[in-house]
């Protein structure tokens, strides 16, 4: 076949048009992939905080409109105004709307948020009823967006950065680890240091904000598992072993001598409780029975140091209780730790002198800042105190 000059011209130009197109098309595509290598929050795994567990009435509104959605029915209505949701026998109830089944999901429209009594969170709000004519609140947001809602909770976003980025990477860590861990009642984790303190914005800083997105998507790993980060305010001089608080016996949880956070204001405390007190608060917050108090005396201490069991002579007999439920049931803005002493004052009162603030496991933040201060990075921070792990980025 022959081919004149002018269509071979025109054959050139076209193949040239092609190549231009081929190669515009290429460095977009690569531009695209450089763009995608870093995950944008919405990208990070989602996670439910119970905001409130238990509620009967809640106002749910938002800077614009928002969205209201029946769940189960397929039925969405957009919103102006807050709306005030209650709990009765049939489920949940508005005034203004009407029944609304047992499932509702609010979602604010683009670039807003939406409030619960008047606080401001990110995400998506659900309301799941439950028994008794209550219901849940729970905010469900991307993990690194709830972590801009935990740091000013549980540390000050002023201390030294590296103390911060440490917080934040323990934060997100303790998080993924337990998602689902109150799946029964519809969400994650709970808004209070149960699991870790969380404010939604109005607890947000920027300096809790840089330290989330300097670390996004770094977590603690034991052989390449998510350890249980657990954290607490201050050590009293050394960390405990978390076989002596929850029976578990993780080997990156040990006890370790900890020579920081000197300067914390919860290194020492007292406390002088009645013994009717104690045996009323035990009674009340656990499973024992006591009864009048004769006498209570360490029974068992850790390695280092703390006071494991305690043996409580009682006219009902005698029970061994664990330091820790008995903290916790007595008040452990009370009884601190279980870092203690104690002595009898009287037939009717009992003194505790003791060092550090909380359980004792994993990074003490106090110790944390001190570390900070002194120059040592997030990474040393987190493996002075969990022991023999890695820091990963998922």
């Amino acid at each position: 076949m022959t081919i004149s000059i002018a269509t071979e011209h025109i054959l050139r130009k076209s193949l040239v048009l092609v190549a231009v197109v081929n190669l515009f098309l290429l460095a977009a595509c690569r531009e695209s992939l450089a763009f995608s290598k870093e995950p944008s929050v919405e990208e990070s795994p989602m996670v439910r905080i119970g905001i409130l567990v238990g509620a009967k009435k809640v106002r749910i509104g938002s800077t614009s409109s928002f969205k209201l959605i029946k769940e189960g029915s397929f039925g969405q209505k957009e919103l102006k105004n807050e709306v005030e949701i209650l709990a009765n026998k049939g489920g949940l109830f508005s005034y203004s709307l009407g029944h609304l089944g047992e499932r509702l999901l609010f979602a604010p429209s683009s670039g807003t948020y939406l409030t619960v009594n008047n606080r401001r969170y990110r995400g998506k709000i659900r309301l799941l009823s439950r028994e008794g004519g209550l219901f849940n609140v729970i905010n469900e947001l991307p993990v690194e967006e709830y972590l801009y809602g935990v740091i000013k909770r549980e540390i000050s976003p002023a201390w030294p950065i590296e103390s911060v980025k440490a917080q934040a990477v323990a934060a997100r860590t303790y998080a993924l680890r337990h998602l689902g861990k109150h799946g029964l009642k519809g969400f994650d984790l709970l808004s209070s240091p149960a699991d870790q303190a969380y404010g939604g914005m109005e607890a947000e800083d920027p300096r809790a904000i840089q330290a989330v997105d300097e670390t996004r998507g770094e977590i603690i790993t034991y052989k390449d598992e998510l350890i249980n980060a657990v954290y607490h305010a201050d050590s009293g001089g050394v960390t405990e072993d978390d076989l002596f608080v929850w029976s578990d016996d993780e080997p990156y949880l040990r006890p370790v001598e900890d020579s920081f956070g000197q300067d914390s204001p919860h290194r020492q405390w007292s406390a002088i409780l009645s013994l009717g007190r104690i045996r009323e608060n035990l009674n009340k917050n656990t499973a024992y029975e006591i009864g009048q108090i004769e006498s209570i005396e360490v029974a068992e201490y850790s390695p280092s140091g703390r006071a494991a069991a305690l043996r409580i002579r009682h006219s009902y007999g005698i029970d061994r209780i664990r330091s820790n439920t008995f903290r916790i049931a007595l008040n452990p803005g009370i009884i601190r730790s279980t870092f203690f002493k104690l002595r009898a004052l009287s037939n009717s009162e009992v003194e505790f002198k003791g060092n550090g603030w909380g359980h004792g496991v994993g990074m003490s933040q106090w110790g944390a800042r001190d570390m900070a201060a002194l120059g040592y990075t997030y990474q040393d921070i987190l493996k002075h105190y969990y022991k023999g792990v890695e820091i990963e980025k998922r």
